[in-house]
């Protein structure tokens, strides 16, 4: 018999419920931004590089289009969608404009993906300004590979964090079942010396039974009723487990949990037993 309430059984199912969700969410969260912020990006590389092109003595927007095209086929494959280039010739100054979507990341959540557009970009004469924009657009290509360094070490905490709450909802549920056990195998014990040993014994057999890694596993098996011959005695045997998570590797995450859980069984009042 559980020792808490009727819907400790249910501390598995609903741990998990609660945890994947969750974690599945900041997953393809993570995933949306990145392939956004790409996107967004080869959108502002492709009206820069229309921009260039454009304004290239006799200055022409068709020129500028058609370059921004060339970039998004030749470096936008599968990271822009349904992009739409608009370009302007004004007052001798070049303007090109990209939108379009990103991929979709979560299917059905975000139908057709995110819409990106580049800020609107347009230039004249080459100026001082002009030039210094240039430069700063020729580190641009190492942006993605920077969005990758940032992003990846989140996707890979956010997979270990559900392995060690997986390992965790796991290890409830296991000492949960060690404690009912013990308390049963020890209600079943003639005195309260065999019923130590028998509580102990089947609580250490139910947690190897489950895999569950403990470094350090106390159990507890009260048996002050055991000689109780009126109704409702019970042996209650608490089981306490230390489960490892350094492994894990978490920065601020603690390097264990200890978990500790209950069972009580009922004894048979009409079973002859001893006091010693």
């Amino acid at each position: 018999m559980r020792a808490k309430d009727p819907q400790r059984g249910a501390t598995v199912s609903l741990g998990l419920a609660i945890v994947l969700p969750v974690l599945l969410l900041a997953t393809f969260g993570a995933i949306t931004f990145a392939q956004w912020s790409h996107a967004r990006n080869l959108a502002q590389g492709a009206a820069q590089r229309g921009v260039e092109q454009g304004r290239l003595s006799p200055a022409s927007a068709d020129r500028g289009a058609a370059e921004a095209e060339r970039f998004l086929t030749d470096h936008g494959a599968g990271g822009i969608h349904d992009f739409q280039i608009t370009a302007t010739l004004v007052d001798g100054v070049v303007q090109v404009r990209v939108t379009g979507t990103s991929s979709e990341a979560i299917p059905g959540l975000t139908p057709g993906g995110l819409r990106v557009s580049s800020w609107p970009g347009g230039a004249g004469p080459v100026t001082a300004a002009w030039q210094r924009l240039t430069a700063r657009g020729a580190e641009r290509g190492s942006t993605e590979s920077l969005e990758l360094v940032i992003v990846a070490p989140i996707l890979v905490i956010l997979l270990v964090l559900g392995v060690a709450a997986g390992n965790i909802v796991r290890g409830n549920g296991a000492v949960d079942a060690a404690a009912a056990s013990a308390a049963r195998a020890a209600s079943l014990q003639r005195s309260p010396d065999t019923a130590q040993q028998a509580g102990q014994a089947a609580a250490a057999a139910a947690l190897a039974d489950r895999g569950l890694d403990c470094t350090d596993v106390q159990v507890d098996v009260d048996t002050t009723q055991f000689a109780d011959r009126t109704p409702g005695a019970s042996v209650r045997a608490t089981v306490q487990c230390t489960l490892p998570l350094a492994k894990y590797a978490i920065p601020g995450f603690p390097g264990s949990t200890t978990i500790s859980e209950v069972g009580i069984s009922p004894i048979d009042v009409f079973r002859e037993r001893s006091t010693s």
